[in-house]
C-alpha cells in the first residue's frame, strides 16, 4: 500500500515538472519571438517614434524576470496595449505614405505633360526654320514674298495654337497644383493625428515642444490619466474602451484655445501643452478637469448606458535644459504622488 502511495506521489511530482518544463519553454518561446518581432520588424519601420523602440524587448525581459502568475499578465496586458498603439501608428503611417504616393505620381504625370508640350514647340519651331531656310535660297522675288507671306500665316495660326496649348497646359497645371496642397496637407494631417481620437499624436507632440525648447520659449505640460481604464476595457470590451477615449477627447478639445495643443499620449493618457505660465496652467487644469471628468453615454445607441470616467492630473512647467521627457515625467511624479496621498 505504502509503495503504491509512494510510486503514485513520484509520478505527481513527475508530472508537476514536466508542466513546470513545458510552462518554462513557453514563456522561453513568447519571450523569444517578442524579440524577434522588435529585432526582425519594428526594427526596419521608418520613422518610428522613439517610444515604441525596445517596448516588445522591455515585455520579454519582464516576462523573464518574473515568471509568476501576476507577472505574466501584468506583461500581456501591457503587450495588448503596445501592440494596439504601435498598430494604430503603422495604419496611420501607412495612410500618409499611399498619400504622398499619389502626389508622386501627379507630379510625374505633369511633368510629362510639361515635356511632351516643349517637344511639339520645339517640333514646329524647327519646320519653321527649315522652311524659312528654303525661302532664303530661292531667286525669284515675287516667290519669296508669296512664300514668306504664307509662312507669315502659317506663324500666326502657330502662335495662336500655342498660345491656347499653352493655357490649357497652365489651367491643368493650376489644378494639379491644388490637387498636390490637398493631398500634401491630407498626408500631414495623418502623420501628425492620433487616428483613434482624432488629437494630435506623440510624434506631433514632439515635434512642437521642440520647437519651443529649441528657442528656450516657456511652456507647461498637463498630463491626464483616465482612472480605472483597464477595468472599463476587461467589464465591457475594447470597444467601448476606445468609445470612452474618443468622447474624453471630445471634451478635451472643447477646452483648448487656439494656442493650446494636446494629443493621446499613448493608451489612456492624453497631454495638454500650454505657452502659459503655471499659475495660470493651475488654473485651466482644474476647470478642464471638470470638464473631461463625469458621466459619459456609451454602448449600442439604442441601448446606450452610462460610465463614471474620472482622470488622474499631473502638471509641470518645463525647466531650464530640459527635455519634454523629462518634463513629462515630473508630471507623471506629481500625479502619482497625489493618488497616493489621496
Amino acid at each position: 500500500m505504502l509503495t503504491r502511495q509512494l510510486v503514485s506521489l513520484k509520478e505527481s511530482m513527475d508530472a508537476v515538472d514536466r508542466q513546470e518544463t513545458f510552462a518554462r519553454a513557453t514563456l522561453d518561446s513568447l519571450a523569444s519571438a517578442l524579440v524577434n518581432t522588435e529585432d526582425h520588424i519594428l526594427a526596419h519601420w521608418p520613422d518610428r517614434p522613439a517610444h515604441y523602440k525596445n517596448q516588445l524587448r522591455a515585455t520579454a525581459a519582464a516576462i523573464k524576470n518574473d515568471p509568476t502568475l501576476d507577472g505574466v499578465q501584468t506583461a500581456a496586458t501591457q503587450h495588448e496595449v503596445e501592440v494596439r498603439e504601435c498598430g494604430e501608428w503603422m495604419k496611420a503611417s501607412l495612410a500618409a505614405s499611399m498619400d504622398l504616393r499619389e502626389v508622386l505620381s501627379l507630379l510625374a504625370q505633369t511633368s510629362k505633360q510639361v515635356r511632351e508640350g516643349g517637344s511639339r514647340q520645339e517640333q514646329r519651331l524647327g519646320t519653321l526654320a527649315a522652311d524659312l531656310s528654303d525661302v532664303a535660297q530661292m531667286n525669284d522675288i515675287h516667290a519669296v514674298r508669296g512664300r514668306i507671306a504664307s509662312e507669315v500665316k502659317r506663324l500666326v495660326v502657330w502662335v495662336e495654337e500655342t498660345r491656347r496649348e499653352n493655357e490649357s497646359i497652365l489651367a491643368s497645371l493650376d489644378q494639379q497644383l491644388n490637387q498636390y496642397r490637398a493631398k500634401l496637407e491630407t498626408a500631414e494631417c495623418l502623420a501628425a493625428t492620433d487616428p483613434l481620437t482624432g488629437l494630435g499624436n506623440r510624434r506631433e507632440m514632439e515635434r512642437r515642444a521642440g520647437a519651443l525648447i529649441a528657442i528656450d520659449a516657456p511652456f507647461c505640460i498637463i498630463l491626464f490619466d483616465l482612472n480605472k481604464f483597464k477595468q472599463i476595457n476587461d467589464t465591457h470590451g475594447h470597444p467601448v474602451g476606445d468609445e470612452v477615449l474618443v468622447s474624453f477627447a471630445g471634451r478635451l478639445r472643447g477646452q483648448l484655445r487656439p494656442a493650446d495643443f494636446a494629443c493621446r499620449w499613448g493608451g489612456d493618457e492624453f497631454l495638454v501643452l500650454m505657452a502659459s505660465p503655471l499659475r495660470d496652467v493651475m488654473f485651466r487644469s482644474r476647470q478642464i478637469q471638470g470638464v473631461v471628468c463625469g458621466k459619459y453615454s456609451v454602448g449600442n445607441p439604442d441601448k446606450p448606458f452610462r460610465l463614471e470616467v474620472g482622470a488622474s492630473v499631473g502638471l509641470a512647467e518645463r525647466r531650464k535644459g530640459e527635455s519634454l521627457e523629462e518634463t513629462v515625467r515630473r508630471a507623471d511624479v506629481q500625479m502619482y504622488n497625489l493618488k497616493a496621498n489621496r
